[in-house]
């Protein structure tokens, strides 16, 4: 019996193109940096193409995450769809935590969540379907503000004004 025929081409990782041929894949490896779709990787691993990568959860509900671009470069960060989904942009965890984090509600359309966190990771903006909330997580009103409110000029429109 002969081995397996074929050719290759330098620092491309090599395949089956079939039972008994190698050929080369798209994944470059130059010693230090891995391309895929491109032989000048920049980085420990750089993509070229369509620039998205899909990560598959393992979760029971076989939900999908994925990271793209489009045409114009607006980068896309989706988390799968349904209850309790969230996009955390920064430091997951800690007291030392500054992040962006957005979350799902019962769909990816209705209750979303969106929150602005501080070094001291206490909420300094939160948006939900109720309202945004100023040092608060939980507005009551369609503007909520715990703290003092610093302005030029505030202009007020109102039918009547409650006292409390």
């Amino acid at each position: 019996t002969s081995g397996p025929g074929g050719t290759g081409t330098t620092n491309f990782v090599t395949k089956w193109t079939n039972g008994t041929t190698l050929g080369d894949s798209v994944i470059f490896d130059n010693g230090t940096n891995v391309g895929i779709g491109t032989i000048s990787p920049a980085s420990l691993l750089t993509l070229a193409g369509n620039n998205s990568i899909t990560f598959e959860s393992v979760s029971a509900q076989n939900q999908v995450s994925t990271i793209r671009t489009d045409i114009s470069d607006n980068l896309f960060i989706e988390a799968g769809i349904g209850s309790g989904k969230v996009i955390t942009i920064g430091q997951l965890s800690g007291s030392n935590g500054r992040n962006i984090r957005i979350s799902g509600g019962t769909n990816s359309y209705q209750n979303d969540n969106h929150e602005f966190k501080s070094y001291a990771n206490s909420s300094i903006l939160y948006m939900n379907s109720s309202g945004v909330g100023i040092g608060t997580t939980s507005p009551g009103e369609k503007l909520e503000v715990i703290g003092t409110i610093k302005a030029n000029s505030v202009k007020v429109v109102a039918l009547s004004l409650i006292h409390i």
